[in-house]
């Protein structure tokens, strides 16, 4: 009788404790918090010397250069940039250059797209054939006086057809320039160093009294891109 006494308050006893652990259940561990990650973006330099193409008096220019900058946040490059003709000759000159801002998408990625403009200014050297029964002989030498620019002349015989004793004169005329050229870019990064840059754009050219639109034209390029 006792044994089954004790085993019957042993029971009650187990299950009041069972009740009460579904009673009060043990707390859930609250979740770790959630750490801010900052990733840092590097700022970096970068040198693109660039080979372009380029409507020039009607004519096709070639023209080396390069542009050297610093990227900043990935996407933003303020910088400068310069180029000179490379297939000129005495009458078939030009050299621009000056202050280079662009933006792109993020430069880290394998292809980027972007846009960039380059203020500045240059000068440029151009023949021009006249026939003097129109100059004004202002400064003595047959040539005409301009603000910003000169120009030296060279006598020609008459050509044929010409009125006679109507001289034909060859102009070589100086000239500098403020000049504006936006363009677009498209860059393939080869590596994490070092991309390709395609451009196309357009040369804009302002205060030249001398060439007026001559020296306005298109442009296309191509240029290595190194960045550290």
């Amino acid at each position: 009788m006792k044994r089954i006494l004790a085993a019957t308050f042993a029971l009650l006893l187990a299950s009041a404790s069972l009740a009460h652990a579904q009673d009060n259940p043990a707390p859930v561990p609250a979740p770790a918090p959630r750490q801010l990650v900052l990733e840092r973006v590097d700022d970096g330099f970068v040198v693109a010397p660039e080979y372009k193409i380029t409507e020039f008096d009607g004519d096709v220019g070639q023209l080396a250069g390069a542009r050297v900058g610093r990227i900043v946040d990935g996407v933003l490059f303020i910088g400068g940039a310069g180029y000179w003709l490379v297939n000129g000759s005495h009458d078939f000159k030009l050299a621009y250059g000056g202050v280079l801002v662009g933006w792109s998408t993020p430069a880290d990625r394998r292809v980027s797209f972007g846009a960039r403009a380059l203020v500045g200014g240059g000068s440029a050297t151009l023949g021009t054939t006249v026939t003097d029964a129109g100059l004004r002989f202002e400064d003595g030498h047959g040539g005409s006086v301009v603000r910003f620019g000169g120009s030296r002349n060279d006598l020609r015989p008459p050509q044929p057809g010409a009125t006679p004793g109507v001289r034909t004169i060859r102009f070589i005329g100086d000239d500098v320039f403020f000049v504006t050229e936006p363009q677009a870019d498209l860059t393939t990064r080869l590596s994490e160093h070092v991309g390709v840059v395609i451009s196309g754009g357009y040369r804009w050219t302002q205060f030249n009294e001398v060439f007026g639109d001559r020296i306005d034209g298109v442009t296309g390029s191509v240029a290595v891109q190194l960045g550290w």
